[in-house]
């Protein structure tokens, strides 16, 4: 089992060298991820569309991890 600390470097890196297998494993069936500005995804699979999407157009240069 990956530790918690793993997970999210993980998540991190998956935004930054977009990699759709570290994206989705990172979240479960029921999972539900919201944004800061408002959004709210509410299951494994809209959540990997969103992803999706946002990465047709979208590019992270860099996201450092400053703490967890």
């Amino acid at each position: 089992m990956k530790s918690k600390e793993q997970v999210i470097k993980r998540y991190f890196k998956s935004w930054v060298v977009p990699s759709f297998k570290d994206f989705e494993d990172t979240f479960s069936k029921n999972a539900s991820y919201s944004e800061c500005y408002g959004p709210i995804y509410r299951n494994k699979a809209e959540i990997i569309a969103w992803y999706k999407d946002w990465n047709k157009n979208g590019q992270v240069l860099e996201w450092p991890i400053k703490n967890i």
